[in-house]
């Protein structure tokens, strides 16, 4: 009995801030890089999200929005470095 009140405590403050992206409705855990995500214009949003949690490669990415494999790989580490200078600035308090 007391393991099961353990495990409802830890769903009771399980929470994730979720972003919809192609029709996939996806949790993110860790509040910093939630926010961070919040800073990325949608369109590099879903490009890192396809690309890391639902795992298309950046061709896939390409065939969904009509461009070329290059393109998305660009935007893609355009938008990791984007949101690697959010994520500092929130750890920062910036």
């Amino acid at each position: 009995m007391k393991q099961s009140g353990m495990i409802g405590e830890i769903f009771d403050t399980y929470h994730a801030d979720y972003f919809s992206v192609m029709g996939y409705e996806i949790g993110i855990v860790d509040g910093e890089l939630a926010q961070a995500l919040r800073g990325l214009s949608d369109k590099y949003i879903q490009i890192v999200l396809l690309y890391y949690v639902v795992g298309l490669n950046d061709r896939e990415i390409g065939e969904i929005y009509g461009t070329r494999r290059t393109t998305i790989c660009d935007q893609r580490n355009n938008a990791i470095k984007k949101l690697r200078l959010l994520m500092e600035g929130i750890h920062h308090g910036k």
